[in-house]
């Protein structure tokens, strides 16, 4: 173009050469990003125990056949969540990273002694994973816990978010980005319980606001509100701040967390099911249960599955209504059932899991596992994992 200089060939060339090295270290430095994050980071696929009741359609096949893909016998305790292509399992005094497609150990990571327990399945929060460790030197106000957050870059202890004598039940919840979980501390004789909120990059732990008593689960979430059922006989919405948006008498002792579901908070309780209105927490229903609700309520649609606690039977209850539609016989059943597709997948202490049409109640299926197992399942990508009572992991085909 007239009034434009060239430059010279050999200048040409050197600023072409420089350029492809600017691209290229370029892409090796977002390479190298990406790789420093570890097999994967993000949100959980699913997971039972954070309240999260969307798991309609969280695994491959409405119908299918049950079959064991994998067995790894090791020292899983409190169960599992899946992030991406990564099963993070707890296991006794830590927590490990295994392949989905073989059961292969990537990494683990571990405490000095590795003598705790795991109190309900880890929590993944963009690349921190948290677990709670039970320490074996249990205190006379109930079990020491002590939350550890770990890296899934570098593999490592961001640090330990909360050292506290009295854990509720259950574990953890995955929210916004942080964990939470309610504690108690010792104090003029009693136990004081309060919801806490530990940061997923450093940590750092804080107090969000005073409970009255144990939660036998931990909080659920939805959006900036927190839910949770305590001891005294009561749910209750938390915003992120700690201001009670509400509080409600529940009709017995709760048994389970909360589950929010369309708009509806349910909860377990010693004499049955409970639904309240997420926004105000007025009453929607009650239904009574004999000997009432073991594991968290499962939304399946336009209704809503249950398990109770003496008698072991699948409860299935009309969302909008509570009535209960049909019940079915289960073993002793201690893990929360999982909902794939229009089956409900249940497994019980002999390790029996069936398959179960969650819209009629009629048996598809029985698997007997090599473990019985009381921890919740993980769900995704077409298979099932479970975490065996012996510490034996186990996935499953979905079909």
């Amino acid at each position: 173009m007239p009034g434009r200089r060239r430059l010279p060939i050999t200048a040409r060339w050197t600023a072409a050469v420089g350029a492809a090295i600017v691209v290229v270290a370029v892409a090796v430095i977002v390479t190298a990003a990406i790789a420093g994050r570890g097999p994967s980071c993000g949100s959980p696929v699913w997971g039972q125990l954070q309240g999260d009741p969307a798991h309609d359609g969280q695994a491959q096949g409405a119908a299918g056949t049950l079959t064991v893909r994998w067995t790894r016998a090791g020292k899983a305790s409190g169960g599992a969540v899946l992030a991406g292509d990564d099963l993070i399992v707890a296991q006794q005094g830590g927590v490990a990273d295994l392949s989905r497609a073989d059961g292969v150990e990537r990494w683990h990571w571990a405490t000095a002694d590795q003598r705790g327990g795991s109190v309900g399945p880890p929590a993944v929060n963009g690349c921190s994973i948290a677990i709670v460790e039970s320490r074996p030197d249990q205190t006379a106000n109930g079990v020491h816990g002590i939350l550890h957050v770990v890296s899934m870059s570098n593999h490592e202890l961001v640090g330990k978010g909360l050292d506290i004598p009295s854990v509720s039940a259950g574990g953890l919840l995955s929210t916004g980005s942080r964990f939470e979980i309610v504690g108690g501390r010792p104090e003029s004789g009693t136990v004081k319980w309060g919801l806490y909120t530990v940061n997923a990059e450093n940590a750092v732990a804080s107090s969000v606001a005073a409970l009255a008593a144990f939660t036998p689960g931990p909080p659920a979430g939805d959006g900036d509100t927190t839910y949770v059922a305590a001891w005294d006989n009561a749910a209750q919405a938390i915003a992120s701040g700690g201001r009670q948006l509400w509080r409600t008498a529940t009709t017995a002792l709760p048994l389970t967390t909360p589950v929010v579901t369309t708009g509806k908070v349910i909860v377990g309780t010693i004499g049955g099911a409970d639904a309240f209105d997420a926004g105000t927490g007025r009453v929607l229903w009650t239904q009574p249960i004999t000997s009432g609700v073991v594991a968290a309520p499962l939304p399946a649609g336009d209704g809503v599955l249950v398990v109770d606690r003496a008698y072991h039977k699948l409860h299935r209850l009309d969302l909008a209504s509570g009535r209960e539609l049909w019940t079915v016989q289960l073993g002793t059943t201690l893990a929360p059932p999982v909902l794939v597709g229009a089956r409900v997948i249940t497994v019980d202490e002999q390790g029996d899991m069936l398959a179960i049409d969650a819209r009629t109640g009629r048996l598809l299926q029985k698997l007997t596992l090599k473990s019985g197992v009381r921890s919740p399942l993980a769900v995704g990508g077409g298979s099932l994992y479970a975490i065996g009572n012996d510490g034996r992991v186990t996935a499953v085909s979905l079909g």
